[in-house]
């Protein structure tokens, strides 16, 4: 019996333990029910921020982008946004390049200080030269104790399909004029399929390959070294307010720099092998031996039968049967009768 009373009494502990959580479940529902129900309270609409310093230069390149924009012609031009001499103005630099001499046009503006205009910087260079290659993907750059940032370079001079000089130099930009200096200068030129190169230095004089890739390092010795790239637009890119910004980043490296472009050139040009080279002989072809004469196909002589029916005189003699005598004959006829054997 104390068994029993002991089972009816946890049961009825359990039911009322499972009463009391179902009706928690029911209270919590109907709270979050009414939670629902209730009117949400108004949002305050939001108001757009004032543009940052560098997205209203931006706003102001896009807006005076088709004054800038070069004409086009044979020669297609890219554009690309930057800040060379970190001023905290942001610099728009058109440039087009010769596919044959690798010749480079440039033309660079700069955001005035006060934010309302774009003025035309100036290169600094002799009529008869033309203006520093500075079209390309990436660059190394040197920040010297005087606050000047420095890029270094290639410029190609192409002469012709076998002739090119390769210069190493330097530009900066320094109160809106851009100045660039030389450093030393590779010749490369092939004759008869054989290619000679020699270095020089701006005197003439010779130097090794070693000193010639070592020349711009030399020259900003102690200078803080980086790398900077640069992200170029074509002329429907450059209206586009999103492009500009991204150009930008990627200078400045908040954005991971695009794949090289193909229009943009190398960073050393080799000249190519003349296209009319002689071919070299061709190894003699291995003589092959004649055939043989194909031998006479040789038939399978036919099965012998066993039913084939042979005459007399091609069995052996073994196997010729006796002629059987006459069971009954006459007298005469024995007389007349000779039997083999």
């Amino acid at each position: 019996m104390k068994n029993y009373r002991m089972t009816a009494i946890i049961l009825a502990l359990i039911m009322m333990l499972s009463l009391a959580a179902s009706a928690q479940g029911q209270e919590t529902a109907f709270a979050g029910t009414e939670a629902q129900s209730a009117p949400a309270e108004p949002v305050a609409p939001e108001v757009p921020a004032e543009l940052s310093d560098t997205d209203a230069q931006l706003e102001l390149i896009r807006d005076n982008m088709d004054k800038m924009l070069q004409p086009a012609g044979e020669l297609p031009w890219f554009y690309t946004v930057t800040d060379l001499d970190h001023d905290g103005c942001i610099e728009l630099i058109a440039a087009s390049q010769h596919p044959q001499d690798r010749s480079t046009n440039l033309k660079i503006w700069e955001v005035s200080s006060d934010r309302a205009e774009l003025k035309e910087c100036s290169v600094q260079k002799d009529e008869e030269e033309s203006f520093p290659d500075i079209m390309s993907d990436s660059m190394d750059t040197f920040h010297t104790a005087d606050g000047t940032w420095n890029y270094l370079f290639y410029d190609n001079v192409v002469i012709s399909d076998t002739e090119v000089y390769t210069s190493k130099s330097a530009f900066s930009m320094k109160d809106d004029v851009i100045s660039y200096e030389a450093f030393a200068i590779e010749h490369t030129i092939v004759e008869n399929g054989t290619r000679t190169t020699t270095h020089t230095d701006t005197d003439g004089v010779e130097i090794t390959p070693e000193q010639y890739n070592a020349s711009g390092v030399q020259a900003f010795e102690g200078a803080e070294r980086s790398s900077v790239s640069f992200e170029w637009l074509t002329a429907d890119e450059a209206r586009d307010i999103a492009r500009l910004t991204e150009s930008y980043q990627v200078f400045t490296g908040l954005k991971r720099p695009p794949s090289t472009s193909p229009y943009l050139s190398p960073r050393r040009w080799m000249p190519r092998k003349p296209r009319h080279r002689p071919r070299r002989p061709r190894p003699p072809r291995r003589q092959r031996l004649p055939r043989l004469p194909r031998p006479p196909y040789r038939q399978r002589p036919p099965r012998r039968s066993r039913y084939i029916w042979r005459s007399p005189r091609t069995r052996p003699a073994s196997r010729t049967r006796r002629q059987a005598a006459p069971r009954c004959v006459s007298p005469a006829q024995m007389s007349s009768t000779t039997y083999p054997g």
